[in-house]
């Protein structure tokens, strides 16, 4: 292996988010909030396979851990990707290409995070040195806001915001609001976030997006998870709704067809 497999990260293109609208964004923030079981599939690919079988032989190799965690991360084995990476975590250091580094701890901590490791996503990032590419910074200082919220650190989460949209403009400061407002608003900043935001908007600039932020922050904290959920109910009532009208048009008919045979 000539080269270091570069991670996928759920943050990995922030640019792209400039054309999503608000509510969108606002769910791409709250994917890594949901308390969910990484997935593991009962078999895997060929590709994995092959690296687990490779790592099995030489069980030392930083590449072969990196490379099967690459597969794992691609297959969306997302549990079987964790328990690979943490053999890898403390040699990370090994891993020569700055990039490869930092997107292979930045997907430790992720993962850590998704599985409620709070602590262990947070001793993870500080192992990240804070990165000095426009690329990086969005992802590391984004999900620094979710791991020093998570942790229940309200300077280091407020910190991580303002390094966020340091340098942003007011449309992209308004989507890294929406990635962490549930962040911001269980520690009660979010106001001071909101705050930093305005204060990058133009006169003419639309407030539309910024009050649908405000609606999102101020329900009740279960709400802001449930607008997947309500299509889901509607499609179940309306399923239910279709069979009950089938079934009562089918007494019906055998109602009739039976008053009809007692007249004859």
């Amino acid at each position: 292996m000539d080269t270091w497999k570069v991670l996928p990260l759920y943050m990995d293109n922030f640019s792209r988010l400039k054309d999503e609208h608000i509510v969108d964004v606002l769910k791409v923030g709250l994917k890594p909030r949901q308390k969910r079981v990484l997935a593991t599939g009962k078999s895997i690919s060929r590709a994995a396979q092959f690296a687990k079988d490779a790592l099995a032989k030489d069980p030392y190799s930083m590449h072969c851990i990196v490379e099967l965690a690459y597969r794992y991360a691609v297959d969306g084995e997302l549990e079987r990707c964790l328990n690979v990476m943490l053999r890898g975590w403390k040699r990370a250091g090994e891993i020569e290409e700055k990039h490869a580094r930092f997107c292979f701890l930045m997907k430790l901590s992720e993962l850590s995070f998704c599985v409620s490791k709070f602590r262990q996503a947070l001793a993870v990032l500080n192992d990240i040195p804070e990165p000095d590419s426009q690329s990086q910074n969005k992802p590391y200082w984004i999900l620094m806001c979710h791991v020093r919220s998570a942790n229940n650190d309200v300077q280091g989460t407020l910190r991580a915001f303002q390094r966020a949209i340091e340098g942003a403009d007011y449309q992209d400061a308004l989507r890294v609001l929406a990635l962490v407002i549930i962040d911001l608003k269980s520690l009660d900043i979010y106001e001071l976030g909101k705050t930093a935001v305005e204060k990058l908007a133009a006169q003419d600039q639309a407030t539309y997006d910024l009050n649908l932020l405000d609606r999102f922050a101020y329900k009740e904290p279960d709400e802001g998870f449930t607008a997947d959920d309500a299509w889901q109910k509607y499609f179940v009532a309306s399923v239910v709704v279709a069979v009950v009208a089938v079934l009562v048009y089918i007494l019906h008919v055998l109602e009739k067809q039976s008053f009809q045979a007692i007249m004859k």
